[in-house]
């Protein structure tokens, strides 16, 4: 499959999905991407740029007629600083894709620090005990109930 310009595309970088948007063909010949990066925020880079030496998959095709409509959008970003939790890669590709700046993982990420954390509570207060500062498990009048609550 041939990416264009204004596709959604992604890579694989340890273990996640980076992503960026096709602005087409630069003076060079070369596929140009749009992506955001932790160290220089959004930039606008040639495939080596966007990828290195990986794969790049299309999770995207822009609409008919608004592929030039998504490769603007995504450039109007161009210096735009990086923010894991509100605007990431995937948040600003989301943007130029969709007009929403959303992202999956981050919310994935949420749901999984929640579960866990409702896991841990119903551990720590474990038959009506809590947990005091020193890790002891202590029942509804303070007294103590047990070495450690791990």
């Amino acid at each position: 499959m041939t990416i264009s310009q204004g596709d959604k595309c992604w890579v694989q970088v340890h273990g996640k999905k980076h992503y960026g948007i096709c602005t087409g063909l630069g003076f060079d010949g070369q596929l140009w991407f749009v992506h955001n990066t932790r160290v220089g925020g959004v930039l606008h880079t040639t495939w080596k740029g966007f990828a290195g030496n990986r794969p790049v998959y299309i999770e995207q095709r822009a609409q008919p007629g608004q592929a030039s409509v998504v490769a603007a959008r995504a450039l109007q970003l161009v210096g735009s600083q990086y923010n894991l939790l509100a605007f990431n890669c995937e948040h600003a590709a989301n943007w130029a894709a969709n007009g929403k700046a959303e992202s999956k993982q981050v919310q994935q990420s949420f749901v999984a620090t929640g579960i866990v954390s409702a896991i841990l509570l119903a551990i720590a207060n474990q038959n009506g005990t809590t947990v005091d500062r020193s890790g002891y498990r202590r029942d509804g009048n303070g007294r103590f109930a047990s070495r450690r609550w791990w």
